[in-house]
């Protein structure tokens, strides 16, 4: 007796779909590199912090980092929407708070250096937080090999 094996047949992704992936996923590097290159040279010549406390507020970012990602990636994959989705709607809300944070990074408010360090650490941790908030659902969407192909070729 035969048994009936039917597979779920995934439909290919239109060109629009991957190239979602792809603008995202380039924009998020670019910043990403930007912020890494530049922030430090930022923090010690334009605020005029000194480098050991620019490199201390590095350190305790990416401490911070740290701690929210696997906070953030457990909230975001075990908490569902009124419309039955768990990732996509973070990596929605929070794309224009995280670009205004990306913003926020390099501004220089011309206040005392004790306010600019305070505001640079606060600024950073919400820059992680936003980044961590948009990339983590991003990163846990349904792989799909095609998407893998075309991200990795055209965008990294």
């Amino acid at each position: 007796m035969k048994q009936d094996v039917r597979t779920n047949v995934i439909p290919p992704l239109k060109f629009g779909e991957k190239f979602g992936f792809l603008t995202f996923s380039t924009a998020s590097n670019v910043v990403y590199q930007f912020k890494s290159i530049y922030y430090l040279f930022f923090l010690t010549n334009v605020l005029k912090i000194d480098v050991l406390v620019a490199g201390m507020i590095l350190t305790i970012g990416t401490v911070w980092d740290a701690v929210n990602d696997p906070l953030i990636g457990f909230w975001s994959v075990n908490h569902k929407f009124k419309n039955g989705e768990r990732c996509r709607p973070f990596a929605l809300w929070f794309a224009v708070p995280w670009a205004v944070s990306v913003v926020l990074l390099f501004c220089d408010f011309k206040t005392s250096q004790t306010a600019a360090v305070i505001l640079a650490l606060v600024i950073y941790f919400i820059f992680e937080s936003f980044n961590t908030f948009v990339a983590i659902p991003y990163n846990t969407q349904p792989c799909r090999d095609e998407i893998q192909i075309f991200r990795a070729a055209v965008a990294d």
